[in-house]
């Protein structure tokens, strides 16, 4: 028979003794003699320092067993709707039961992006300056830049880490080249911080953004930011 925490904690106190914590003038205890039963009435006693020291022991007792025994009882009442794993906006109920039960798809669909929500394109030149184009008033010709240009945005406070792969990565995640790994190409890369030719999770690219954001995004061409043993067919990048 399963006892709740309300009887569990009544039976624990009982068994130290709380119903006897202090004398109750006129209650009659009984005497089993051997052959017959005879009633004796207990005197009243005395309620001692020793005895308030045990009840007030005994009642802190009861409230550090009966209040986490509720929290735990709520708990599991709760268990059958409550999140489950990292999964904290899911607000299905998960019961013993499939047929009681209730999915929600909310947390597994993968975002869109907005109505409306432009194109983005990064168009890198590598070793080639801005000032030579003919966007940026250069004598280069370049009339599918300059269409691009004049219909998007044109940035004029460019500047280049002097070399190709720290660069790439401010361009790709905003942040200071170091900050990204990328102290030098990723050819010269070492075990040490800022120089290891990986990209730290914390440093997200543009890509990853709007990967987050319903985007669909890919990269065509030159890639100069990963550690040299994964520019293979076999690399993780």
């Amino acid at each position: 028979m399963m006892m709740n925490g309300a009887q569990t904690s009544f039976k624990a106190l009982t068994g130290a003794g709380l119903d006897t914590c202090f004398a109750n003038p006129g209650t009659t205890g009984t005497l089993q003699a051997k052959r017959h039963k005879e009633t004796k009435v207990n005197k009243p006693e005395r309620i001692t320092r020793q005895g308030v020291f045990k009840c007030l022991g005994i009642a802190l007792f009861a409230i550090l067993t009966v209040i986490p025994l509720a929290q735990v009882s709520a708990k599991e009442k709760a268990a059958g709707t409550q999140a489950v794993g990292p999964y904290k906006d899911f607000k299905g109920t998960i019961k013993l039961d499939v047929r009681d039960s209730k999915a929600d798809w909310g947390p597994f669909t993968p975002k869109k992006a907005p109505a409306g929500a432009p194109n983005i394109l990064f168009v890198l030149y590598d070793d080639t300056g801005l000032s030579a184009w003919s966007p940026y008033g250069g004598r280069i010709n370049m009339p599918t830049l300059d269409r691009l240009a004049s219909q998007g945005l044109t940035y004029t406070q460019w500047h280049t880490v002097a070399l190709c792969s720290p660069t790439r990565s401010t361009l790709l995640t905003g942040r200071n080249h170091t900050l990204n790994g990328m102290a030098g190409i990723t050819e010269i890369s070492n075990g040490f911080p800022g120089w290891s030719g990986r990209i730290p999770p914390q440093a997200a690219t543009v890509a990853q953004i709007l990967q987050d954001n319903g985007y669909s995004t890919f990269w065509l061409g030159k890639n100069h930011n990963v550690p040299e043993q994964d520019v293979a067919e076999g690399g993780d990048r």
